[in-house]
């Protein structure tokens, strides 16, 4: 009796790290997310479904950021680099060897894809789940006009990431999206964090990248739908 006493400790410091293992509670400020790419629309069906692009990633260190996403066999990739410190937000296209970009002020509508017209966001309060290992936050993003269906947003404040939502349609949510919904034209997709891993990045890694031909939003969006048909 007196041995299963002196156990009772130790057996409760193994319950604590049971239950912990997988979460965390700390705020990362480098790294990379990694993200699955799911399609909801019938719309999908339209292009063969090997060539539609499965991932994205968000790289980030504090208030630098490229978001990219990539398929066609790696003959297409689009990708977003951001710098919140100076307010500067860039596209860069590439349709295998034409190469281009478009650079937007902060906050104006994402380039490619559905600014989400009309949408306002309800948060709810003591609502959360973990998403890869991340204790998220529930949102929901409310049309009020019907032009798009409501759908859920999860978010995480345990990653630092300055302004993460400034080249988005997300504003008003104040952490890094882990579980949300895109529109590219026709393609609706949930986008879902799948792991997150810690980096050590210098600066220069997230420079706009040379030998790209500045275009307007509307030409690039132009080519971009056009090999999407």
């Amino acid at each position: 009796m007196i041995q299963f006493l002196r156990l009772i400790p130790l057996l409760f410091v193994l319950f604590v790290m049971s239950c912990s293992e997988g979460s965390h509670t700390g705020q990362l400020s480098e790294g990379i997310i990694e993200y699955k790419v799911e399609y909801v629309s019938d719309s999908a069906i339209a292009l063969a479904t090997q060539m539609l692009p499965k991932t994205m990633t968000l790289k980030f260190k504090r208030h630098l950021s490229v978001n990219r996403i990539a398929g066609f066999f790696g003959f297409f990739e689009i990708a977003n680099y951001a710098d919140a410190r100076k307010g500067t937000n860039s596209t860069c296209l590439k349709i295998l060897d034409n190469k281009y970009s478009y650079s937007s002020k902060e906050n104006d509508p994402l380039c490619c894809f559905d600014p989400f017209d009309g949408m306002s966001i309800v948060f709810h309060d003591g609502e959360t789940k973990q998403i890869a290992g991340y204790k998220c936050l529930r949102a929901t993003a409310h049309f009020e006009n019907n032009n798009h269906k409501d759908f859920d947003i999860y978010y995480t404040q345990d990653i630092d990431v300055k302004s993460p939502n400034t080249n988005n349609p997300f504003h008003d949510i104040h952490g890094v999206l882990m579980q949300f919904s895109l529109k590219m034209r026709n393609l609706n997709m949930v986008i879902t964090a799948d792991a997150v891993k810690s980096g050590d990045f210098k600066s220069s890694e997230f420079d706009l990248p040379k030998g790209y031909k500045p275009i307007s939003k509307q030409k690039m969006e132009e080519y971009l739908f056009t090999m999407l048909e």
